[in-house]
């Protein structure tokens, strides 16, 4: 099964240690992918990840959290709540699965450039029908249930 877009909590861009930056999955990606970081996550610096997010080949977005660490909880004197910072992600997932299918039919970062370089042509490929959509979100974000271990 193909992959149509990916979601990314949290990416662990590095450990909290020196090693280097997990970029390589990042470098590979062909397909639309949402990225959601708090802005305190030791394990991905926004700074850093920005800069790599701009050369990746692959549409993507990037949201950050205020306040929030690795597991999206805020320290006290934090503006948001962890509650809040978790409320914040998920409306963000539901607003870039929702906008999914207009991701999908511009392409790659490449694709809309060599498209930009061709005159005459229509930048904006029509998108997918509300029909064909559903089914390929479906089809996406639908997961096997996992089997209840009995003890």
């Amino acid at each position: 099964m193909a992959f149509l877009g990916v979601i990314c909590l949290a990416y662990p861009l590095r450990n909290p240690s020196s090693a280097p930056p997990r970029i390589e999955l990042l470098q590979q990606a062909l397909v639309p992918t949402l990225f959601i970081s708090g802005t305190n996550d030791n394990m991905c610096n926004i700074a850093e990840m920005e800069g790599i997010l701009k050369n990746i080949k692959a549409v993507n977005t990037f949201i950050k959290l205020e306040g929030g660490d690795h597991s999206f909880k805020a320290k006290k004197t934090n503006l948001y709540s962890y509650a809040e910072l978790k409320k914040q992600q998920n409306e963000h997932v539901l607003e870039w699965i929702n906008s999914f299918g207009d991701q999908k039919a511009k392409g790659s970062k490449r694709e809309r450039e060599e498209e930009a370089e061709e005159p005459g042509d229509d930048p904006t490929p029509s998108s997918p029908s509300k029909k064909s959509k559903q089914a390929s979100l479906t089809t996406f974000f639908s997961s096997p249930q996992k089997e209840k271990k009995k003890k």
